[in-house]
Formats: structure tokens, C-alpha cells, sequence
């Protein structure tokens, strides 16, 4: 299944980098643009496929570790999943069509490194409304609202400045503009410690629950870590 996807995304990668070229902008400046659409669909993908850290740490909680710390190895194994190197299949060889022309392999390299931090930025997105939707329900209006807020400022006006962030991040990527690399490590780090503190959260509710709510403990078969 995964080779039919990555050959599935090589082949719109290679598609869409001649498919844009010509144009009044640069293959990749269109591709940019479009950014949003591709965190907004790797958010969706993720749904059926991946736990979230409090679905995981519960069969550590008997081991001899401080939760904190189990937390953070969840969240940085999270990370450096191999699942948020998917969209480099689409990513790479669109880049080595249209990027290397103007800035050689190493603009194909930043770009690649942007796009997947960018990616990870969105696994912590993810994981953040996973947790809060696993403990409250109606935590789903939370993407429902911010995606639905963003298709609005795209569309809505008639020059969204939105696709002109996007082009200027993915500019960023591809001339390896430290201040942007910078500005997306601070929001990885930010979201990573969002997911920390809920997940922290959501695990001293459950030991509350279980405080007063005896049975229901012994029927979970974790103890309180």
C-alpha cells in the first residue's frame, strides 16, 4: 500500500511540475500557493491511521519513568515518523523539475527540509485536536472552524494575501532563509508543548476519574503511573 502511494505522488509530482511550468509564475510559486490544501489534506489522512500519545502511553504507565518524560518521547517519536515523510514523494521530484533550474540541488534540499518541518508542524496540529477531541467530543468544531475560517479568507476576497504567505514561506524554503526555518521550529516547538500540557491534562482527569470512580478503574487495568 505504501509503494502505490509514494508512486501515486511521484506521479503527480512529476505531473504537476510540467503541468504548472509556463505560466505566469513559477511552477513552484503555484505549488506554494497551494500549500494549505496539502496540510488541510494530510490532516484528513491522518485521521484513520494514527494515535494519538494519549491512546499510547497507557501501556507504559507501570514502567518506572516520570510521565513527562514517556510524554515527550511519544511526541518526539511523533515527529520523526515515517508517516511525515509521505508528501516528499510529491515534493521531491516536483522540486528537481522546477527548483534546480534557478537554485540547483541545494534549493531543492531547503525546500525539501521546509516542506517536511512544515509537515511535522501539522502532525502536532493534529495530535493536539486528536487529544482534545478524545476527551471532548465537540473539541471537533476546533479544525471544522479553523479550516473552515481559512477556505473564507481564501476565497472570500478577491486577492487573498494568504496564497502570498504561502509563496513567500515556500520562497523561504527554497533559499534557505534562516529567519524563516527559525519561525517554523518556534511553532513546532509551541504546538509540541501545547500537546504536552493537554495530554498532561487530560491524564490527571482520568486519575480524578478513577479517584472517584473506583470501579472504573480496576476495570481499565492501568494504574495511575
Amino acid at each position: 500500500m505504501s509503494v502505490f502511494w509514494a508512486g501515486y505522488l511521484i506521479f503527480f509530482g512529476t505531473t504537476f511540475a510540467f503541468a504548472f511550468d509556463g505560466g505566469a509564475k513559477e511552477a513552484y510559486h503555484v505549488m506554494n500557493s497551494g500549500l494549505i490544501f496539502i496540510l488541510a489534506l494530510d490532516f484528513l489522512l491522518r485521521l484513520p491511521f494514527l494515535k494519538t500519545p494519549t491512546q499510547e502511553v497507557k501501556p507504559y504507565l507501570l514502567l518506572p519513568i516520570k510521565r513527562s518524560r514517556l510524554i515527550d518521547f511519544l511526541l518526539l517519536r511523533s515527529g520523526l515518523n515515517s508517516f511525515n515523510l509521505l508528501w516528499l514523494f510529491l515534493f521531491v521530484p516536483f522540486a528537481i523539475i522546477t527548483v534546480t533550474k534557478f537554485y540547483g540541488i541545494g534549493g531543492v534540499l531547503t525546500y525539501c527540509i521546509g516542506i517536511w518541518l512544515l509537515i511535522v508542524f501539522n502532525n502536532y496540529w493534529y495530535l493536539l485536536c486528536r487529544t482534545l477531541m478524545d476527551e471532548r467530543i465537540w473539541w471537533v468544531l476546533l479544525p471544522i472552524v479553523v479550516y473552515g475560517g481559512i477556505a473564507a479568507a481564501l476565497f472570500v476576497p478577491d486577492d487573498s494575501p494568504l496564497f502570498g504567505f504561502f509563496i513567500d514561506l515556500g520562497e523561504g524554503f527554497i533559499t534557505g532563509n534562516i529567519l524563516t526555518f527559525i519561525c517554523v521550529l518556534v511553532a513546532i516547538s509551541l504546538m509540541s508543548q501545547g500537546v504536552h500540557l493537554f495530554i498532561v491534562a487530560c491524564q490527571i482527569h482520568l486519575v480524578q476519574h478513577r479517584t472517584h470512580h473506583p470501579v472504573c478503574a480496576d476495570d481499565t487495568g492501568y494504574g495511575d503511573g
